[in-house]
């Protein structure tokens, strides 16, 4: 078995920690328009949390209701409202557990990027094998988190995938 040699992140400016890795993820590249999606400095991330467990959710929610520059919009549960409350909140940052079951998230992440590709989508799993990983980000993901990690690097991983950054779970990066 492989694995990942990264420190888990990439800045806005487009450095990759992931391209170039023995053949890992050489296909992930930034996109070149990294600007906010529409809140500007000074003003909170609007998220959409896309999770089944409504004990998660509502932890994911407490979690954030502490930080100022981060604000829940919406909370969806399966991947039909995922995108209808996509489209009616037009999210910054999508907050998105891959283990729907539905089996849809995958689709659901290009559906969502189709849709506004400005908005910025984070893993938050259970799953943590690396091919999850590389079909999370093939499908257009910036960040890839796993339900376990401490919740000061889930916020980093926040802040970074919100500014258009890339972040990888420790965990797995090394």
């Amino acid at each position: 078995v492989r694995t990942l040699q990264l420190d888990g992140r990439c800045d806005s400016a487009g450095s990759s920690a992931v391209e170039g890795i023995d053949g890992y993820f050489p296909f992930f590249r930034l996109p070149r328009d990294l600007t906010g999606g529409g809140s500007g400095p000074g003003f909170a991330k609007r998220i959409l949390l896309v999770e089944e467990s409504s004990v998660t959710s509502d932890g994911f929610v407490r979690l954030l209701e502490s930080e100022r520059s981060l604000a829940v919009c919406d909370r969806a549960q399966h991947g039909s409202s995922a995108r209808k409350l996509h489209a009616k909140h037009q999210p910054d940052l999508v907050i998105i557990d891959l283990a729907l079951r539905t089996g849809e998230t995958l689709a659901l992440i290009g559906d969502l990027l189709e849709a506004d590709p400005q908005t910025r989508v984070l893993v938050f799993t259970g799953l943590s094998d690396l091919s999850y990983i590389e079909r999370a980000l093939r499908a257009g993901a910036l960040g890839y988190m796993l339900k376990s990690d401490p919740t000061e690097q889930v916020l980093e991983a926040i802040r970074v995938v919100s500014e258009g950054g890339m972040y990888i779970t420790r965990q797995l990066a090394g």
